[in-house]
């Protein structure tokens, strides 16, 4: 009993000197694929797909060293290819909703911070669609619909890791953020029936954020 009540005044004393903070977070996504293929290759070239992203971060930290940041977000993300002659396209957009788990670790000069962001991501399939372009023709389809490169099946989550760098600048109660950030997905979510093709989500994001202290 004495140790339980000991472990509950630690608890306490730990959440009673901690920050809160929360705050809006958005900006740019530059997506592509992943591909687990030995020839995908080969058949098509992969450009950058431009997206942005949309956040509301949390922030509960204690001390300058160690934060944990969970967000909430909608993010743009896709990919382009192309035929050799460049003539015909395909564009696949993949609307998500999910949760980022971050652990920021850093130090603080006089009003700057800089840290490094490691974490994990959980994503759903919300929307999305894949157009087909052969010179000024244009068609739509369904996502997964089968009749593009990206195969007939799918998975709807999205699970992986990300690694981010960031700086911050205090502002009244608050800290204006710029936050480059790394993200690949462990689970593929384009690959034909008999598992030739594998697609999975690779993104970088450039974001600008502010978090205000609530119990500064």
């Amino acid at each position: 009993m004495k140790k339980v009540l000991i472990f509950f005044f630690i608890i306490i004393s730990f959440y009673s000197k901690a920050q809160f903070g929360v705050g809006p977070k958005a900006g740019l996504v530059l997506s592509y694929d992943n591909i687990l293929s030995d020839n995908f290759n080969l058949k098509f070239h992969q450009q950058t797909f431009i997206g942005s992203v949309y956040n509301v971060s949390f922030l509960l930290g204690h001390g300058d060293v160690f934060h944990f940041q969970p967000e909430i977000y909608y993010s743009q993300m896709g990919s382009r290819y192309y035929y050799d002659d460049k003539k015909t396209t395909y564009t696949q957009e993949r609307n998500y909703i999910g949760a980022n788990f971050l652990f920021d670790i850093g130090f603080t000069k006089d009003k700057f911070r800089f840290y490094g962001q490691p974490g994990i991501y959980l994503a759903f399939l919300s929307s999305g669609l894949i157009e087909t372009r052969r010179g000024t023709n244009v068609t739509y389809s369904s996502l997964y619909s089968g009749n593009s490169i990206y195969g007939n099946s799918s998975f709807p989550v999205d699970f992986g890791f990300t690694f981010g760098l960031g700086i911050q600048y205090k502002i009244g109660n608050g800290w204006l953020g710029f936050n480059p950030q790394y993200r690949i997905g462990f689970l593929p979510h384009s690959f034909d029936e008999y598992d030739v093709y594998m697609f999975f989500n690779k993104a970088y994001s450039l974001t600008l954020s502010y978090i205000f202290i609530i119990n500064n």
